[in-house]
């Protein structure tokens, strides 16, 4: 790995943070969207009143598609952290693209 010592500091910080991030398990693109919804067991109480199942799902658009996944109870927390993950990346990688844009306008090396 080469050093980044060479680096503007704001730039190696954003560096350093996401590698930071990189470094942890999980990373997924999506949102996380909770649903009411009728389970369609017959002799359940959602089907009987104004009462509905809450559930948690990612969707995220694939191939032009939109899909949903539902995520376990158990699984909430770690799903979140992928999806967070995900959405930091992106931000760090924002940042940097602007400031190379900024250094691309000024022409500075």
């Amino acid at each position: 790995m080469t050093s980044r010592s060479h680096l503007p500091v704001e730039e190696r910080q954003i560096v350093s943070e996401l590698h930071r991030v990189l470094n942890q398990p999980g990373l997924m693109r999506g949102c996380l969207v909770r649903t009411r919804h009728r389970c369609g067991k017959p002799g359940c109480r959602c089907a009987k009143g104004r009462y509905r199942h809450r559930g948690l799902y990612v969707s995220q658009s694939h191939r032009g598609q939109l899909r949903m996944r539902g995520v376990p109870k158990a699984w909430e927390q770690r799903v979140r952290d992928w999806v967070q993950r995900h959405h930091q990346v992106r931000e760090f990688l924002e940042r940097l693209s602007e400031m190379y844009w900024r250094r691309l306008e000024q022409r500075e090396e």
